[in-house]
């Protein structure tokens, strides 16, 4: 398998990515659902709920970094993106889409938070990948 197919096997089977801001000294991680559609290539999509604090922390500091967190926890293969992170123009029926293909509970969970949430998107133009222990390895979009 290629270092991309690897790549796209994690993003299309993850669910939820852990996603790091930071803000003066003060870093902060958490875990949410995210999309990953592979034709809009160097992007991921997420939903949060308006003005709270990673919102804040969007405004100032657009700089992130995140990591998909695989199903199988016998996956041998890591990805890490570094990227920014700005509001989106893609709807909310098409994140929709994408996360009711592997986790339909999510994609309700999105229906039911309507206006309260508020459409970003990851943008990177590269990631690394590490596959069994080995050196991560640089692939660009």
């Amino acid at each position: 398998m290629t270092l991309k197919q690897q790549f796209e096997k994690v993003m299309d089977e993850s669910i939820n990515m852990s996603l790091a801001t930071c803000v003066g000294d003060k870093p902060n991680v958490r875990v949410l659902t995210f999309a990953y559609d592979k034709n809009k290539s160097g992007k991921l999509f997420f939903a949060t709920f308006k003005e709270n604090q990673k919102v804040k922390e969007f405004q100032q500091n657009p700089n992130i970094a995140c990591t998909p967190l695989p199903i199988d926890i016998e996956s041998d293969v890591q990805v890490r993106i570094f990227g920014t992170v700005q509001k989106s123009n893609i709807t909310m029926a098409e994140i929709i889409e994408i996360i009711a293909q592997k986790f339909p509970s999510g994609a309700e969970t999105l229906k039911n938070g309507g206006d309260m949430l508020d459409i970003y998107e990851v943008c990177f133009k590269e990631a690394y990948v590490t596959i069994c222990m080995g050196e991560a390895q640089l692939l660009t979009f």
